[in-house]
């Protein structure tokens, strides 16, 4: 088995004017591609690909340069590793990413953090044994020579939750929507209109965020704290989710984003396999068009739900319900607590206050006690200020597929 082997590299890239931990190629034309290391065995996997344009133009050149992608079918006993977690099927060796081992170990059954905690040389030795227990095919999706992630080929086939061999497949292999498509599309929307965009492409996918400049879609809820209304298209074609736009908000003054809940209004790419994609592709981008009126139809609402926050405090239970998502969304991360405490601007005292008095309430009621239950209990923390300092995070958050704020 021939070794892996790298571009030449130079210097360290910078990503929000911090050291990434990656190394930038010696390519000019790469210079705006920025490397995400892995968060667990970066010595081993591969680091990812991100990019970010406020040019439409621009991002649809990095697109078709760097962030295409090749399909494979193959089957799973043809997959070997070795001791450095590289991949080779069909006689042809892949560098992997954290992306494509979690979907390995996921495939065969490995508990992930299992994975990471043992010696990295027992992998391929559990990998070897585990897939000859599974009769089944993968779809490989690389980017060159480095594989992005592996993607079951019944993915959204009927009676997903079967053993695959039991499963019915009703539809043609796994066909996502290129990235490169998309974008030409949203090309043709936005030309003429009046809008920003802003355009991040990772190899987990792509969000597309378009600001419209009409005052009709300006919310200030605070003099001189602007916040713009619009829309947020995503997709992915490496395993994710197929396209989805929904409203989106962009706060000026520090460029935080959230989506609006889904109840505001969304558009979703048709899945029906039956319509060629030329015609859903048609389809979406009225829905598109049709959204983007509703957006602007509702900025009220919007305005005043953005004024309620900045002038309501955030009672216990929501507290609790944030923080809780929002371990979700960190777990990986070191000193998790300290981490969510500074989004929050909580101090642990008080924090664990709080989450004691939900609990409480919680085993009161679950004791059918409901008579001695006191309702939500309003805390110091203003909801604007949780609310910015969670979309800040998000914000920063590189790997911006692993955070997506919603707020009511």
């Amino acid at each position: 088995m021939s070794n892996f082997s790298l571009y030449s590299w130079e210097e360290q890239q910078l990503i929000d004017n911090k050291p990434s931990g990656a190394l930038t190629a010696v390519h000019p034309e790469q210079s705006l591609v920025r490397l995400v290391p892995a968060q667990q065995l970066p010595d081993f996997l591969a680091p990812e690909q991100f990019f970010q344009s406020h040019d439409m133009h621009e991002s649809i050149y990095f697109c078709a340069e760097h962030f295409t992608y090749t399909q494979r079918e193959t089957a799973v006993a043809q997959v070997n590793m070795d001791e450095e977690l590289s991949l080779s099927t069909n006689e042809q060796q892949y560098h992997i990413t954290e992306k494509a081992h979690s979907d390995l170990c996921n495939m065969l059954g490995i508990p992930i953090t299992f994975s990471y905690d043992i010696p990295v040389d027992l992998n391929p030795i559990i990998v070897q044994r585990l897939k000859l227990l599974h009769a089944q095919s993968v779809i490989v999706v690389a980017r060159g020579d480095t594989i992005v992630s592996l993607v079951d080929p019944l993915k959204g086939a009927r009676g997903r939750g079967k053993a695959a061999g039991a499963r019915l497949k009703k539809k043609p292999h796994y066909m996502p929507l290129a990235n490169l498509t998309l974008l030409h599309m949203l090309e043709k929307v936005c030309s003429g209109a009046d809008v920003d965009t802003r355009i991040t492409l990772s190899d987990r996918g792509m969000q597309v965020e378009i600001l419209h400049k009409e005052e009709s879609f300006t919310i200030e809820p605070v003099v001189g704290d602007v916040t713009r209304v619009g829309l947020a298209v995503t997709n992915s074609e490496t395993g994710g989710a197929l396209p989805l736009a929904t409203g989106y908000t962009l706060r000026l003054v520090c460029t935080n984003g959230s989506t609006i809940k889904q109840n505001f209004g969304l558009a979703r790419f048709s899945s029906d396999w039956r319509c060629t994609m030329e015609r859903r592709l048609d389809r979406f981008t009225a829905e598109l068009q049709s959204l983007s009126q509703d957006v602007k139809d509702k900025c009220g609402q919007l305005h005043e739900a953005y004024k309620r926050m900045a002038h309501e405090y955030l009672d216990d239970e929501d507290f609790y319900s944030l923080y809780r998502q929002a371990q979700y969304l960190s777990r990986g991360v070191t000193n998790i607590s300290e981490h969510i405490d500074g989004i929050f601007g909580v101090e642990p005292g008080q924090r664990q206050e709080i989450i004691g008095r939900v609990r409480q309430r919680q085993r009161e009621r679950q004791a059918a006690n409901i008579a001695a239950i006191e309702p939500p209990q309003s805390t110091s923390l203003l909801a604007w200020d949780v609310f910015n300092g969670i979309t800040a995070a998000a914000r920063d958050e590189v790997r911006y597929h692993r955070v997506r704020v919603h707020w009511g």
